[in-house]
């Protein structure tokens, strides 16, 4: 029964993500570029291709839509030219603003929708299930090393 709501769940956020940001012009693989930059600010080409765990030719591959769209910006490291940095841009700013914005305003409209004790709840789930995600983030990311 869990299994099949969570997977539902899964989904229909997917689903979400991808019409937010078909209206903005970009893929998800692209908002999630976008997304580590706005945490970041401005970080290697190589550094993104190890947090989303893809290869090399694929960051680069989105970057440049990206950087055609004016939605970020890339340079050369100053102390080492073959090293390429990226940073997000004002309009690309804005995308990850709107998404994350909407999607935090349907969250907490769903919560209102909960007594006190069942919002506390929740938050503990979400409390609990953040640091075990990393962890096996984590621990993905050294195998594939």
């Amino acid at each position: 029964m869990w299994i099949q709501h969570f997977k539902g769940v899964n989904t229909r956020f997917s689903k979400i993500y991808t019409l937010l940001l078909h209206h903005e012009g970009i893929s998800l693989a692209q908002y999630t570029v976008l997304a580590i930059l706005l945490e970041e600010n401005r970080i290697p080409m190589s550094e993104v291709s190890f947090k989303l765990q893809i290869s090399k030719p694929a960051v680069t591959y989105l970057v440049d839509r990206l950087e055609a769209k004016k939605l970020l910006k890339r340079t050369a490291h100053p102390k080492d030219r073959r090293v390429m940095l990226i940073e997000i841009q004002l309009k690309g700013r804005r995308i990850v603003e709107r998404t994350q914005g909407f999607i935090l305003q349907f969250l907490m409209q769903t919560l209102r929708g909960f007594k006190e004790a069942e919002q506390k709840m929740i938050y503990r789930f979400f409390d609990s299930l953040s640091p075990k995600m990393d962890t096996i983030l984590d621990e993905m990311r050294s195998k594939k090393k």
